[in-house]
């Protein structure tokens, strides 16, 4: 028997990349043998013909209608961004822009919409603009980042220094930015530009030095094209072993480290201070504090400021924890230097007139005459200033002193005086006749006859008065000779700080026999 014939295998065809190129309408299909029409949404069957299946299905009339249906309908960003939506577009990129330039808060943008329509009520940008802090916050988050990568492709193709620094809060988290000093070619010139700003909880030398790698490697960016690192003169920043330049060195040890140039001539500055007679920061505290709590002081400043013709301004307060504060306050005193000295003067002179030797052990004393008006010279201005400052800052010092430890024995404290009891002593009076000194013998008081008045005698301990005279002009208070303003101030402290130490004893004490007493 004759076997039957076997029937030929139907060889099918599947879908080339080269149908693509040929009609671009046509995709891969996930079925096998099949194309997918992305104009009918379809799937083609192509397993027969192949190519020809695809041109037949293209020619068709059902693809024509769809695909001339698909022609006539608009685009969707002419149907909603014209060129009148790119002007507005435009005019709020760069409004965003500006905010960010000139560091002005991202809230003032709720009030320029509003503001521009009122200004240009004729422009059709104007009217069509409404971008408020949430458009602009997305706005400058866009632009940061395409300036990001500017900058990293700048710092990948060149030569780049960086430098950073931590932020002085007291925060358990620091940050540092990270600012890049690099050859812009667009511009022309160097630039200095602020990369990022990283926090940081571990500020170590090897922490530090880990953000800024990661920053870098982040961005592909090589340690072979830095140049410089410029932090402060910190051991953080600049040890040898531990510090960040170390483990910089171990990347490139060619890099050249730049320590705070401001840190350098401050040190310089404070250093050459010491040769001057007084001491800058206390003369600054002593004069700010002086002026600080007087209004009256203040008026006669300013009007000397006025008589001056120099500006008006305040007396800045020294800040011990911003030593870049200290060159502004020196700045500032200079500029104050003429009305200052004259105010010091002024208040000499008052104090001299406010306390004559007039009393009464000496009623033909008068008045002392007013003080010559002396020309005061920066140097003598300098010497009158700190007299002054010193005379009142020992007054005040002694007053606490005496507020602290109360009246002394001689003096008791202020209250009416309680009436004298009359005890079995006798006060005999004598009849009239010419006055004659008292003589105090014993516990009787006896009162001699009216007559021409003579100084009172005291048998005992008896204080010297001068006689009259013409008046002389008393000498205002001003401290001893060999008399250092610092060392007062240092044994003031010094004092302070045992009496504290006193009280602290004194209360670990009694909390100590308060317990023993509560356990008995």
């Amino acid at each position: 028997m004759a076997e039957p014939p076997q029937k030929k295998v139907r060889k099918t065809q599947r879908f080339l990349d080269r149908y693509r190129e040929r009609w671009p309408c046509l995709q891969m299909s996930r079925l096998p043998h099949h194309a997918f029409c992305t104009v009918c949404k379809t799937d083609v069957d192509i397993s027969h013909q192949g190519a020809t299946d695809c041109r037949r299905h293209v020619e068709g009339t059902k693809h024509k209608k769809l695909e001339s249906a698909i022609a006539s309908v608009p685009k969707i960003t002419t149907k909603f961004f014209g060129d009148q939506d790119l002007r507005t577009i435009r005019a709020e990129t760069l409004f965003s822009n500006f905010i960010a330039e000139h560091n002005v808060p991202v809230s003032i943008a709720d009030h320029a919409g509003p503001l521009f329509k009122k200004m240009f009520p004729d422009s059709q940008i104007a009217q069509q603009y409404g971008c408020a802090r949430t458009k602009t916050a997305a706005i400058l988050n866009t632009l940061s980042s395409n300036d990001e990568q500017v900058i990293s492709d700048l710092m990948c193709r060149s030569p780049f220094s960086i430098a950073t620094d931590g932020s002085t809060d007291m925060d358990d988290v620091k940050l540092y930015p990270l600012v890049v000093r690099v050859y812009d070619p667009s511009v022309g010139k160097i630039v200095v530009v602020l990369l990022k700003i990283v926090e940081c909880r571990e500020s170590t030398g090897e922490g530090i030095y880990n953000l800024i790698d990661q920053e870098l490697n982040k961005r592909k960016i090589p340690w072979g094209n830095c140049v410089s690192f410029s932090a402060d003169n910190a051991s953080v920043m600049q040890g040898l072993r531990k510090g960040v330049a170390a483990f910089i060195k171990s990347q490139n040890p060619h890099i050249y480290m730049v320590g705070c140039a401001c840190h350098l001539m401050h040190l310089a500055a404070e250093k050459a201070s010491r040769s001057l007679c007084i001491d800058i920061e206390d003369m600054l505290i002593l004069i700010y504090y002086y002026l600080d709590k007087s209004s009256k002081r203040k008026a006669l400043l300013r009007d000397l400021q006025i008589l001056c013709d120099t500006d008006v301004r305040k007396i800045l307060k020294l800040s011990s924890t911003r030593w870049l504060a200290l060159g502004k306050c020196v700045n500032r005193l200079l500029q104050q230097w003429e009305p200052l000295t004259l105010f010091f003067a002024e208040e000499a002179a008052g104090k001299k007139a406010a306390k004559p030797l007039t009393s009464s052990a000496h009623p033909s004393l008068k008045s002392p005459a007013a003080p010559k008006p002396s020309t005061l010279t920066p140097t003598s201005g300098k010497l009158a200033v700190s007299k002054t400052l010193s005379s009142s800052f020992l007054k005040t010092k002694v007053h606490q002193r005496k507020s602290k430890t109360g009246p002394s024995s001689t003096h008791q404290q202020t209250g009416p005086t309680p009436k004298r009891q009359q005890t079995g002593l006798t006060t005999k009076q004598l009849p009239a006749g010419p006055s004659t000194p008292r003589l105090q013998t014993g516990p009787t008081t006896k009162q001699l006859p009216a007559g021409p008045s003579t100084p009172r005698l005291q048998t005992g301990p008896t204080t010297k008065q001068l006689p009259a005279g013409p008046s002389t002009p008393q000498q205002s208070a001003q401290p001893p000779k060999g008399f250092d303003l610092n060392q007062f101030i240092f044994k003031q402290k010094e004092m302070g700080k045992k009496q504290r130490d006193l009280s602290k004893k004194k209360t670990e004490k009694e909390k100590k026999i308060e317990k023993t007493e509560v356990t008995k």
